[in-house]
C-alpha cells in the first residue's frame, strides 16, 4: 500500500505520458522538467568574410561537425573533416545489409537482412582515420566519452568539464521477418507498442507501408537502467531475447522471423555510450566553459547543446560553435 502512494521518479512520469499521450506530448513534458529545451533555431545562417588563408580542421564527421563544417565552407575557410570511421553521420547509422562491425568484447555483429531493407540503430525516424595535421582552428566533434582519453591541449577547466559529462548507455535490436504481419494480420501501420516487458518499446516502420515482402520493425529499444539487461548479452542473445519477449505480443514472430540485427551503444569502441547526460547543477556549473573556445579549440556535438540525445542538438551545436569561431577568427584577423 505504502508503494501506492509513493510519487513515481521522473522517468517513470515521462514513460505514463509517452505511454498515454504519445512522444510529443513526452517531448513537452521533458522541456517542462528541464530534461529538453525548445529549439533554438530561427533562420539560416549566412557567414562572410574568412580571414584571408584561414583554414580549419574538423575532427568527428558527426551532425555537428558536418554542420559546422557545411557553414563554414560557405563562408570561405579552407575546412577539412577528419573521421575515424569510414563514413559520416556519427550516431546517425544505418545498418544495411552486408554490415558488420566488433563491439567492445570482440563479438561481431552482423546485418543481414534482405537488399534494401536497413535497421537505423541510432534515429529510428530518419533514414579516414586522424592523422597530425596544422590549422588554424579546431572544432572538435568526437564525443566526450572518447575525448577525455585523448592528450588535448586545453586549459584544466575545460578538461574538468569534459570530465564532468557522463554518457548513458542505450540499446536497440531490429527484427526483419518474412512478411510485415503488422500491416496484413493487425493494420499496424507506423506507430509504437509501449510495453511493461524489457524489451520496452516495439516500433513499427512509417516507410514501404502496404508492400509485400519482408520488413524490419524496431524489436526493442531501451535506455539507462531499462538497457543494462541487454548490454549485457551477446549480440544473438539480444535477438533471442527480443524475439522471446516480443512473441508475447506478436504471437506471428516465431513463425515469419528471418534475421536480426543489433547496436548497444556503450558497447561500440568509437563511441562508448549514446549521449551525454547533464543534471541541473553540472549544466550550471560546467556548460558555458564546455561550450567556451579554448585557446583555438572549440567543441561541438549534442553534448554541447540544451537538446541533448537529440539530432537538432547536434545540428544546433554546430551552427553555434561555427557561428562563434567565426566571430574570433574576423577580429584576430
Amino acid at each position: 500500500m505504502n508503494d501506492l502512494l509513493q510519487s513515481p521518479t521522473r522517468r517513470q512520469l515521462l514513460s505514463m505520458i509517452g505511454k498515454t499521450a504519445g512522444a510529443t506530448a513526452m517531448y513537452q513534458a521533458m522541456t517542462t522538467l528541464g530534461f529538453a529545451s525548445e529549439s533554438s533555431f530561427k533562420e539560416e545562417m549566412n557567414l562572410k568574410g574568412a580571414p584571408a588563408g584561414a583554414s580549419i580542421v574538423i575532427l568527428g564527421a558527426g551532425l555537428g561537425g558536418l554542420t559546422a563544417a557545411y557553414e563554414l565552407r560557405k563562408a570561405g575557410y579552407k575546412v577539412t573533416v577528419l573521421e575515424y570511421q569510414n563514413r559520416g553521420g556519427g550516431r546517425s547509422w544505418t545498418l544495411n545489409s552486408g554490415d558488420k562491425y566488433t563491439e567492445l568484447g570482440g563479438a561481431e555483429v552482423t546485418c543481414d537482412f534482405k537488399k534494401g531493407n536497413y535497421f537505423n540503430g541510432g534515429p529510428w525516424r530518419l533514414p579516414i582515420h586522424h592523422y597530425s595535421v596544422f590549422h588554424y582552428w579546431c572544432i572538435c566533434n568526437i564525443p566526450l566519452s572518447i575525448l577525455t582519453q585523448i592528450d588535448i591541449n586545453v586549459s584544466a577547466p575545460m578538461k574538468k568539464a569534459m570530465a564532468a559529462v557522463p554518457y548513458d548507455s542505450s540499446y536497440k535490436v531490429g527484427l526483419e521477418f518474412k512478411r510485415r504481419f503488422w500491416e496484413e494480420d493487425e493494420w499496424i501501420y507506423g506507430g509504437i507498442t509501449y510495453t511493461d516487458l524489457p524489451i520496452t518499446q516495439i516500433s513499427y516502420p512509417s516507410q514501404d507501408m502496404f508492400s509485400t515482402g519482408a520488413g524490419v520493425l524496431l524489436g526493442a529499444y531501451g535506455f539507462g537502467e531499462a538497457s543494462y539487461k541487454f548490454n549485457s548479452l551477446t549480440p544473438k542473445e539480444r535477438i533471442n531475447a527480443a524475439l522471446a519477449y516480443g512473441k508475447q505480443i506478436h504471437p506471428q514472430y516465431t513463425k515469419e522471423f528471418r534475421s536480426g540485427t543489433s547496436v548497444a551503444w556503450h558497447r561500440i569502441p568509437w563511441l562508448l555510450g549514446c549521449y551525454g547526460i547533464w543534471s541541473e547543477s553540472s549544466r550550471e556549473q560546467y556548460y558555458e566553459t564546455l561550450c567556451e573556445i579554448d585557446h583555438r579549440i572549440v567543441l561541438a556535438g549534442e553534448h554541447c547543446s540544451h537538446i541533448p540525445a537529440w539530432q537538432e542538438g547536434a545540428i544546433l551545436s554546430g551552427m553555434d560553435a561555427a557561428k562563434r569561431l567565426h566571430q574570433k577568427a574576423k577580429k584576430l584577423g
